[in-house]
């Protein structure tokens, strides 16, 4: 038998010793954490996450590079962050932006900005999506990106980190303002007609 010691903590400091670990498979978060600081979790194996309603800062990259993310959740009780119609991941409620993403998350209409760490096999957003940036940082390859249905969409990055940075198939509209793809093996890139809001 093993006796623990429940340790209650409230701020989780940017290279957290935790970082770059990829046998820590589950971090329970403790109610009363406030913070969690840039690449405290960078690169870990952990499988999910589930933030507590007492945190009110997560660093952008706080869980960058974390490969075998499949469940994200943040408690409906948390005033900064929500995880929206079970997208698996989590969003910054305020301003709608979307920045700790899984293998398994989905964009809702109502995110405005997109910054993934991972990409995953497609990546589509509906003419009902009010997203204004998308920004992949993919190490795994990527089927399709299918953004020409987005009106409100205005920045489009797509950049490969490592050897598997690759892409099938990219879709835009011509209505894009700034375009940047760079270190990815494309097969096809289709720009269609402007897209035009209903």
């Amino acid at each position: 038998s093993h006796d623990y010691k429940v340790v209650v903590v409230k701020r989780l400091p940017g290279g957290y010793r935790h970082r770059l670990n990829v046998n820590l498979k589950t971090v329970v978060f403790n109610e009363g954490l406030e913070s969690i600081g840039q690449t405290a979790f960078y690169a870990c194996g952990l499988t999910s996450i589930d933030i507590p309603s007492s945190v009110d800062f997560i660093a952008d990259n706080a869980f960058d590079n974390c490969r075998l993310l499949e469940t994200i959740t943040v408690s409906s009780n948390n005033r900064y962050y929500d995880s929206r119609e079970n997208c698996n991941a989590i969003v910054e409620s305020k301003s709608d932006y979307m920045f700790v993403t899984s293998q398994k998350t989905d964009i809702p209409n109502s995110i405005r900005r997109v910054f993934m760490h991972r990409g995953f096999p497609i990546i589509r957003l509906t003419k009902e999506s009010r997203c204004e940036s998308l920004v992949v940082r993919s190490y795994v390859p990527i089927k399709t990106v299918d953004v020409r249905k987005c009106a409100t969409l205005k920045l489009l990055e797509i950049a490969a980190i490592g050897d598997e940075g690759n892409v099938d198939n990219i879709f835009f509209s011509s209505n894009l303002e700034d375009v940047n793809i760079r270190g990815v093996n494309l097969s096809l890139i289709h720009i269609s007609e402007p897209t035009r809001p209903y």
